[in-house]
Order: C-alpha cells, then sequence, then structure tokens
C-alpha cells in the first residue's frame, strides 16, 4: 500500500483523499479507493496447493474502473479497464479473455461451504437443486482464481452466499469486461457498499443467458 500512497501524492492526489478496503476491518473512505486481498485462498496457500492468487480494484468516487489479478504460481496476470476490455498476460504474451454462451448442461459449477452451519447448509440445499441440471460441482478454494477461469471458460457458473467486497471487487469488472455478469441470488446487478467492509455479498456469475435460469432453478424465495 506504501508503493500506491507513494505513486498518487506524487502525483498531487492529497493523503486525505485514498482509501483503501480490505481484510482485517480496514476501511478508509478516499475518492480513490483500493480493495485489496493480498492472498486469497489462504488454505490453499497453506496446504501447499498451488492454487491462490491476489487481487487489486481501483474505485473512482465509487466505481471500479480498473481492476488486476495475479496468480503467482504459473506468472499469469489478468486485468481489466472499464470499457475496454478484460485481458490475461502471460510472459510476453497477451490475449483478451472472453466468455462463450453455453448451454446449462455444460457448465461446471463452484461453489464453497463455510464453516457456517447455517450458511454451509443453504449452500449445501442450493447447490443440490442445480445438481442435476449441470455437469458438476467442484469447491477449489480461491475465489479470484475460479473468477478467472470462469472467464477462460474453464467454469461456467460460481455461485457463493457469503463473499466478502474484497473477494469481488476486482474480479467483478474482469468478469463483465470479458462478457460474464455477476448478479446477487435475485438476478440484480451487485453494487459494493464501500462505507461497510463488513457487508456480504450472496452472488451468482455465470453467463447473462444463463441467469434467469439459475436463479428460477435455486428460487431462493423457497427457503424463507
Amino acid at each position: 500500500m506504501e508503493v500506491i500512497v507513494n505513486d498518487l501524492t506524487e502525483q498531487g492526489i492529497k493523503l486525505d483523499n485514498i482509501g483503501f478496503i480490505g481484510e482485517e476491518n480496514l476501511c478508509v473512505s478516499g475518492d480513490h479507493t483500493f480493495i485489496i486481498d493480498p492472498l486469497d485462498g489462504t488454505t490453499n496457500y497453506i496446504s501447499k496447493i498451488k492454487y491462490f492468487g491476489v487481487s487489486i480494484a481501483y474505485a473512482y468516487l465509487g466505481k471500479i474502473t480498473s481492476s488486476v489479478v495475479l496468480n503467482p504460481t504459473n506468472n499469469e496476470l489478468f486485468w481489466a479497464q472499464k470499457e475496454k476490455g478484460s485481458y490475461i498476460n502471460c510472459g510476453k504474451t497477451e490475449k483478451k479473455l472472453k466468455v462463450d454462451k453455453t448451454k446449462l448442461t455444460n457448465c461446471l459449477m463452484n461453489t464453497y461451504f463455510s464453516a457456517d452451519d447455517q450458511l454451509s447448509t443453504q449452500m449445501f440445499n442450493t447447490t443440490q437443486k442445480l445438481a442435476s441440471f449441470i455437469r458438476g460441482i467442484r469447491s477449489l478454494g480461491s475465489g479470484v482464481m475460479e473468477s478467472v477461469d470462469f472467464c477462460q471458460n474453464k467454469l461456467g457458473i460460481l455461485l457463493y452466499n457469503s463473499s466478502w467486497i474484497w473477494d469481488l471487487a476486482a474480479t467483478q469488472l474482469i468478469i463483465e469486461e470479458a462478457g460474464g455478469t455477476m448478479v446477487n441470488w435475485q438476478g440484480e446487478k451487485i453494487k459494493f457498499d464501500f462505507t461497510k467492509a463488513d457487508k456480504r455479498y450472496p452472488n451468482l456469475v455465470t453467463h447473462p443467458n444463463l441467469v434467469s435460469e439459475i436463479i428460477k432453478i435455486i428460487d431462493i424465495t423457497a427457503d424463507h
């Protein structure tokens, strides 16, 4: 963060206009806000499973305009700019990301089961509703890596019931610029609250053409 602050202040941006959001209750407001997850997939990392990543999103006046995700294991950098597309850089090679249309039956879905019993039960029940309609279900352990895998058409659906802003901010832009969508469980676009870092966001990531079909199947209102 010190590097970011120094770079912006050198450009004449005042320190009190620079904000940061991240884990451990980090929530500093500012016109220029960085949402950072320094290690997404901590359990994988500790367990020596090479599936984890780093994500940074930049927002100006509450709107995310650019973001990056680093896969340090494979030296892959994923990035996006608003209305300029999403890309993957690996060494000297750059490729534009594009989410392909597909049928629900062709989709491999990824999800996450929380240690919280209530959240875990809800997630299990919801994924069970989808199980017979899709190719299969996985839980790989790193939301940012799963998101960029989605943008490479390795996964067709991401479904979570308790994500934080730092889990989603960087990947939301990368997903949308690649032609995918991130919505809540009612099918509405997710709007982040930059004043409440502890707010949780149930979310669905998929191709826009599949949203209504998936929402109808999971029918979250039936659980209440």
